[in-house]
């Protein structure tokens, strides 16, 4: 069975009850709560994905992330509006496409 001598002692010396309740407190559970708070944050993928893409990451070989590119017309049509009249999250947006252009440099 290829357990050792201590494993299978203590099997064989503990009751049933406390053997399913010791696993259950030993079971890492982080992962689990971690995909929980992805889902509430809106993420609408399976767990599987985040675990492949987690692997790449700790592996060193995941791909960077690209960045939420807004349109070249949305951007155009932040630049034309008139002072004052987009959301804080417009021109949170707007700005950090203006310090991303290489032009700006």
């Amino acid at each position: 069975m290829d357990l050792d001598r201590k494993t299978v002692r203590r099997f064989r010396d503990t009751d049933l009850d406390q053997l399913l309740v010791s696993v259950r407190d030993r079971r890492p559970n982080g992962v689990l709560e971690r995909f929980v708070e992805i889902r509430e944050h809106g993420y609408l993928g399976s767990r599987q994905v985040v675990r492949k893409r987690l692997a790449a990451l700790r592996a060193g070989t995941a791909e960077p992330v690209r960045a939420d590119i807004p349109s070249p017309r949305k951007i155009t049509s932040w630049i034309m509006r008139p002072r004052g009249t987009l959301t804080d999250s417009q021109e949170e947006r707007l700005l950090q496409v203006r310090l991303a252009c290489p032009d700006n440099r």
